[in-house]
This record gives C-alpha cells, structure tokens and sequence, in this order.
C-alpha cells in the first residue's frame, strides 16, 4: 500500500476530523452517529478516521471551486499578482522570472499567464527545488478546507443545537482564523514558487541565456532532436572512391 503524503494528511484528514467533531458537539448524545463523531475506543476511532478521509476529498472539492471568489476581491490569486500589478507584495520582477523559466516572451492575458505559472510549477517540481511549496500547499489547503467546513457548520448549526448564540460565534471565530492562514499560506506559496524558479535559473544559467537570446523554450523541456541538415564533411554519392577487383594473371588473358 502506498503511503499517505503530506498533503493527504494534513489537507485532508484534519479538515475532516474538524467537521466531525464539530457535528459531534453539536449533535445529541443519543444518537447512534455520535458515537463515531466522537470516538471512545479504537473501533469507533478507526471509522472516525476513515470517514473524515472522505469527507476531506469532499470538503477540498468545494474548496477548489469557492476559494477564486474570495481571491477575486484581491486581483485574483498570489500568483497572478506578479501579472496584474495590484499588489507591490509581489513585485513585478517576478513576471521576468515565469517568463523566462516558462521559455515564453510575453503572455497576452490572465489565462497564458496561468499556463506559464503552471509550467513553472511542474518544472520546479520535477527538477526537485519544491520542498518548501509542498509544505505550503498543505498547510494552505487545510485552512482552505477548515474554512469550508466552518460555514458548513455555521449553517447546519440550526438544526444541530438549541444553543445557537453560544456555539455560532466559536465556530465563526474558526472560520476567522483558518481564513487568515489560507490568505497567509497562499501568499507564502506563491512567494516560494518564484523563489523556486529563480533558484532554477540561477542553477542552469545556460538555460537562461538560451532563452534571453530568443529561444521559445528552455532547453531542458526541449528533447533531442536529430539534425535536419547534411554533414558537409562526408563525401557525396558521385565523389565516392569505385573499388574495382582486380584481375588475376590466369583469367585475364586476351582473347
């Protein structure tokens, strides 16, 4: 069995285990499911593990597809500050930086620009200077999901207690916080990726200058290709030595 990586632990079990246990406090203690939402024993423990498992999967998925209308409010997210110049946190030097690593002149809009981030993102990643935005994606994606599950527990508290006006404004101060730290990461990852690429060019300044003097892209996302014109130095068909046999005395008598 493979084992778990960073993300998977920390994006996506600990967001989980925070909407269950907050379903857990909320919910009555006579019911059947309580028992699961707040483990006693290592059985109940080992469902409550494997249920804030997919719960997580489920809370990221909503995650990904609401956290673009709270960076919409900021110019879009932190790393597309560099291309819209909204915000002097990340300077605009940075867009030399994509674009070089990337092995593209210019971008014409926000979408190009995401297409060179992202292959600066699978460049640094494969040539291995990611250690730090592994981290930074998890811790960001976990407050991302706490944020979710907050405001699913915001609104499924009606139904879930009587004691509304005490256990709303806890969960609110939560939804709060986690919001701080995914705004705080995700400034943080986008800082580190242009760190990263920076690190990269700096590593293979070969690289850097083939892109400078005009080439498309950098040359180790580029294959071997084999060369398309001729060797001038090899002889051509009609200047090639004929190698004729030569007769022997006994079978080259004249006839």
């Amino acid at each position: 069995m493979e084992k778990l990586n960073i993300y998977e632990y920390v994006a996506v079990i600990v967001p989980g285990v925070v909407f269950l246990f907050g379903l857990g406090v909320m919910l009555p203690e006579s019911l059947i499911v309580h028992r699961v939402m707040m483990p006693q024993d290592m059985g109940t423990a080992a469902v409550h593990l494997f249920l804030a498992f997919a719960l997580g999967h489920m809370l990221q998925v909503l995650g990904q597809h609401l956290h673009g209308y709270y960076w919409s409010d900021f110019g879009g997210f932190p790393t597309d500050w560099p291309f819209s110049r909204r915000h002097h946190e990340l300077s605009p030097a940075f867009q030399q930086v994509v674009l070089e690593s990337s092995g593209q002149r210019e971008v014409a809009d926000l979408y190009e620009w995401r297409r060179a981030v992202a292959t600066v993102r699978s460049l640094v990643t494969t040539e291995g200077f990611a250690r730090r935005l592994e981290t930074f994606h998890a811790n960001y994606g976990m407050f991302r999901s706490t944020v979710v599950a907050g405001v699913l527990l915001l609104l499924t508290t009606p139904w879930c207690t009587r004691e509304v006006w005490t256990v709303c404004p806890v969960i609110l101060a939560g939804v709060l916080v986690s919001l701080l730290g995914m705004h705080r990461f995700g400034v943080h990852y986008a800082r580190e990726l242009f760190a990263a690429a920076r690190a990269w060019q700096r590593a293979q300044p070969a690289t850097a200058q083939s892109v400078r003097a005009g080439s498309t892209r950098p040359q180790s996302l580029i294959a071997a290709e084999p060369s398309q014109s001729a060797d001038e130095s090899s002889p051509r068909p009609a200047e090639r030595l004929r190698i004729v046999p030569r007769r022997s005395g006994s079978s080259g008598r004249a006839a």
